[in-house]
């Protein structure tokens, strides 16, 4: 299955346009946990930068899978009703 990982906040949209072809829920949870964790690393002061934000994960008919708090928070998961 392909999903796609758009970056949100109230009034703004980053768009993925590529996506990620994904076997299953659990790969998905790894692929986002794994992103985070390297953007944290990478910089850690920027993840209060990044508190107002959130990644909504998708599949190609656009329904919300997913939705992970991008904030200084530990990583939360929210699992959309289907």
């Amino acid at each position: 299955m392909r999903c796609f990982f758009h970056l949100v906040r109230s009034g703004s949209r980053l768009i993925d346009e590529e996506g990620l072809e994904v076997a299953n829920m659990d790969e998905i949870r790894a692929e986002v946990t794994k992103a985070t964790q390297e953007l944290r690393q990478a910089n850690p002061f920027a993840v209060t930068d990044w508190k107002s934000w959130r990644l909504e994960v998708t599949d190609a008919s656009g329904t919300v899978l997913f939705t992970f708090d991008l904030g200084p928070a530990p990583l939360q998961l929210r699992r959309r009703c289907r």
